[in-house]
């Protein structure tokens, strides 16, 4: 029987409850309870019992497919059809353990040179393959969550750190909490950085991108780097990456991290609470809001009778939610609207917090200026001392400085964005302090558990505690000179 790696595995999981269902503890899973948007689904650990199950069953009459014959084949006996996944949100989902993220830059931005008739087609890259959850947490104990995310009446369920291990803990309904391998500095800023200005057409750094760096040069340098050993008592060791003749924008995508065997920055992944890593993702994407926004009626106002709306912090913090079988608008009978508003509100700080912490800091920043430095070399060392004919010679563009004015923007936008939104909820997460909005315990239809409930009594402990870490947050910023 052929041996696969890891890697190159599909393995099948069980999609954890959305927190619409998630009981008492209220932890975050990979369908979040706010409608939020463009969040991955969990690193497939393997490690929920029936998946397990599944995958002894299948390993033996798969391991020699193709993933893509294997995706097939278990799609059909799992009676999912192929592309239905995302819409039918079944209950198993396929995976590939560790595979790269991937990007496709600058298509049909500018015609090709020898041939203006065609537009030069897609460019693909892609980080280094990830580590997974298991390989981070034991090598590098950089796991990123609540102190205590399934204690939500103690303080700890409020302060984010480094908590070295997950949580593996089932909460009330037996779910399990989700967990992301990340690297810190956003994929998606490379790709935004290239297309930013690509209705420049012929002016824009596609079309530079499309001519001159989408061709193999020889990359002649060494990145020396430190990398943990597999083993608790094995120290870290300095050793020298040797790059070889790739294309240039390969070589500027490889300065972010990948497993080992395709990166020498393995050991700057850190493993971030799920649900923080899909919020992180929209604090740095341009133009949009940190958390879903209402749907508006025709006068202009969020409407009260639309299902997703329920899940916003206008709907939250009024305790309520609109039922679609009655067509009508009623309160939470145990005040989970409250507790899913400062649930979210805690989201967001969690990930303001993560941010703003110095080791994080010092991983980005490093990130950051790696990718400019690759920039630089190219610019300076490489691409001008390559025949590009017909082609004129390579011209010094000064990504470099670009590429830092483009992180520095959308970090400031980001924490605007951020903290603008937490201004703005703050003064209803007092008003759930100071016991001053009504309860609804006795007073309503009882409604479907969406996240936790909770007594009137508790959720003005909650809240006090949620504001006291608020207010003694630490400031994002980041130093750029």
């Amino acid at each position: 029987m052929d041996i696969l790696d890891d890697e190159d595995v599909i393995y099948i999981t069980i999609r954890g409850e959305s927190d619409e269902d998630c009981g008492n503890n209220c932890p975050t899973y990979w369908q979040s309870v706010d409608g939020e948007q463009n969040i991955q689904d969990p690193e497939l650990e393997n490690d929920n019992e029936d998946a397990q199950q599944l995958n002894s069953d299948f390993s033996s009459n798969f391991a020699r497919l193709s993933i893509r014959q294997a995706r097939d084949k278990l799609n059909t006996t799992l009676h999912i059809e192929p592309g239905s996944l995302t819409a039918r949100k079944p209950k198993y989902f396929l995976a590939k353990r560790g595979a790269p993220k991937i990007d496709k830059i600058c298509g049909n931005v500018v015609p090709h040179h020898t041939n203006p008739g065609i537009m030069f087609p897609l460019i693909e890259i892609s980080t280094g393959t990830y580590p997974n959850n298991k390989k981070v947490e034991k090598n590098y104990n950089a796991v990123y969550d609540f102190k205590q995310p399934l204690k939500p009446n103690e303080k700890e369920w409020f302060e984010l750190d480094n908590i070295k291990q997950r949580v593996t803990q089932r909460d009330s309904k037996g779910n399990k909490r989700g967990y992301a391998v990340e690297h810190i500095l956003e994929w998606h800023l490379l790709g935004s950085f290239f297309q930013k200005d690509k209705d420049n057409g012929i002016n824009s750094r596609c079309a530079t991108v499309q001519h001159y760096f989408n061709t193999p040069v020889d990359i002649d340098t060494k990145v020396p780097t430190k990398n943990g050993g597999d083993d608790d008592d094995d120290e870290d060791e300095t050793t020298f990456h040797k790059m070889g003749r790739m294309e240039a924008i390969k070589w500027i995508a490889t300065q972010y991290p990948g497993t080992s065997s395709h990166s020498p920055f393995e050991y700057e992944f850190v493993i971030l609470e799920e649900g923080m890593n899909g919020r992180k993702k929209m604090v740095w994407e341009e133009g949009t809001s940190v958390v879903k926004k209402p749907t508006l009626g025709s006068d202009g106002l969020p409407s009260w009778k639309n299902k997703e709306n329920s899940f916003t912090m206008e709907m939250l913090t009024e305790n309520r939610a609109y039922d679609p079988e009655d067509k009508d608008v009623s309160h939470y009978k145990e005040n989970e609207g409250y507790q899913g508003a400062i649930h979210q509100f805690r989201q967001l700080l969690g990930v303001y917090t993560y941010l703003g912490l110095e080791e994080i800091n010092t991983i980005f920043l490093a990130q950051v200026k790696r990718v400019a430095e690759a920039f630089e070399y190219l610019e300076k060392d490489v691409l001008p001392k390559v025949d590009f004919s017909p082609l004129p010679p390579y011209q010094y563009q000064g990504f470099k400085k670009q590429w830092m004015d483009h992180i520095e923007e959308r970090y400031k936008e980001g924490k605007q964005k951020i903290e603008n939104w937490m201004t703005k909820w703050e003064p209803e997460i007092k008003k759930l302090a100071d016991g001053s909005r009504p309860g609804y315990s006795k007073r309503d239809i009882e409604k479907k558990d969406m996240c936790s409930k909770a007594t009137d009594q508790e959720i003005k402990e909650r809240a006090e505690r949620l504001l006291k870490v608020y207010k003694d947050r630490k400031e994002w910023v980041v130093d750029f000179s």
